[in-house]
């Protein structure tokens, strides 16, 4: 057997393993809560993440309004443009088992990235690349800047909540660490080049 040093040690490590297992149903991000401070800590992690996931809620709802708005196809109602949507991501939301939507993300992956094309080479026609020959600063002028800047940057980066759900759902877990890295690497660079780049392309 393991020798885990005194007996202090080994009465602690006793203790540990008979400790009450979380509620049939937590999460594994919430489980770790459970062991670290117990039913009190459960609680305010379950609070923080549906905190979270309801102000990401909003952050969608607010860019599909906004996508909605440029787009020529319309019901002639703002609201109904924005509950439309809304309902048909509600229903998939409430399938058990969403992994068929898998099958379709490289679509909205392939989609994204030729809106974006679009983007630089009509900048490109426009302005040619006079735009990165320009001194214009791009800091955060006021605290209105800087909150959109840090909401970028949670939105982009914010991996710590959904590492779990990730390393649960991958066909290898083992990969994770290799998957988050790239990800976040992949993350860092697409937003150099659509946030600095594109805004400099456009800067004439």
């Amino acid at each position: 057997p393991q020798d885990y040093g005194s007996a202090e040690n080994q009465e602690r490590l006793q203790q540990l393993d008979n400790r009450k297992p979380p509620p049939v149903g937590t999460t594994s991000y919430a489980s770790v809560a459970w062991y670290a401070a117990g039913p009190a800590g459960l609680l305010v992690v379950d609070l923080l993440m549906l905190l979270l996931m309801v102000m990401l809620i909003i952050a969608y709802e607010v860019a599909m309004i906004s996508f909605i708005d440029d787009m020529p196809i319309t019901t002639g109602s703002r609201k109904i443009d924005i509950i439309i949507p809304s309902v048909i991501v509600a229903l998939l939301s409430c399938s058990p088992d969403v992994s068929f939507l898998s099958k379709f993300s490289i679509i909205g992956l392939l989609a994204l990235a030729l809106s974006f094309i679009v983007i630089v080479w009509q900048g490109l026609v426009e302005n040619g690349l006079t735009g990165f020959q320009s001194s214009m600063n791009l800091w955060p002028r006021n605290l209105t800047d800087a909150s959109s800047w840090f909401g970028v940057v949670v939105f982009g980066y914010g991996i710590v909540p959904f590492i779990l759900n990730f390393h649960e759902s991958m066909k290898t877990p083992k990969h994770i660490g290799l998957a988050m890295k790239m990800g976040l690497i992949l993350v860092f660079f697409a937003y150099i080049v659509i946030s600095s780049g594109v805004r400099m392309l456009f800067s004439p």
